[in-house]
This record gives structure tokens, C-alpha cells and sequence, in this order.
């Protein structure tokens, strides 16, 4: 996947940051290529995505970056599952 990391903003950053907290997992997906042999996910972020991949999803932080449609997205399946909305940190990109 190392000829992959042009596609995602800090990459590497981020895989150094979870390796060094276990509270943390970074799950890379690529919704948009002309790569054929991407071994990772190509799925958008969805409600199936998120109880697959997070323990106990009422009770972390999420902070959501990304375009608005997304963040309203995610942060609508996050309060669902019962997040509080105090609990949901978004940046526009």
C-alpha cells in the first residue's frame, strides 16, 4: 500500500499516531482511483463501516474532516447510534 500514500493527507503522520495509541485506528479508504490494486477499502464512510470498525460508539470523541455532505453524514450515523452532538468535532475542508 506504500504506493498509495500520495493519495491520503498525512499518511504517515497518521499511521505514527496509531501505532503509538491504541486508542486510536486509522482505516484508509480510496473512493476515487485508477489504481487496480489497491488492497484496502473503496467504500464511503457508512453506518456498516462504522459499527464494524468502532468499540463502544457512544462513548469516544469523533472529529470529522472533510467536505459538509460528508461530515452531516457521519455525524447523523454517530448521534443515531447515540453520540452526543458535544462529542462531535467537525472542520470543513
Amino acid at each position: 500500500n506504500e504506493k498509495f500514500i500520495k493519495n491520503f493527507l498525512f499518511y504517515q503522520e497518521l499511521q505514527k499516531i496509531q501505532s503509538e495509541n491504541d486508542n486510536i485506528k486509522c482505516i484508509f479508504t480510496l473512493t476515487q482511483s485508477d489504481e487496480t490494486d489497491w488492497k484496502g477499502s473503496d467504500d464511503r464512510i457508512d453506518e456498516e463501516m462504522v459499527v464494524a470498525n468502532i468499540k463502544n460508539i457512544p462513548d469516544n470523541i469523533y472529529y470529522i474532516c472533510g467536505p459538509y455532505e460528508m461530515m452531516l453524514m457521519i455525524s447523523y450515523i454517530l448521534q443515531k447510534r447515540g453520540v452526543k452532538s458535544s462529542n462531535i468535532k467537525t472542520e470543513l475542508w
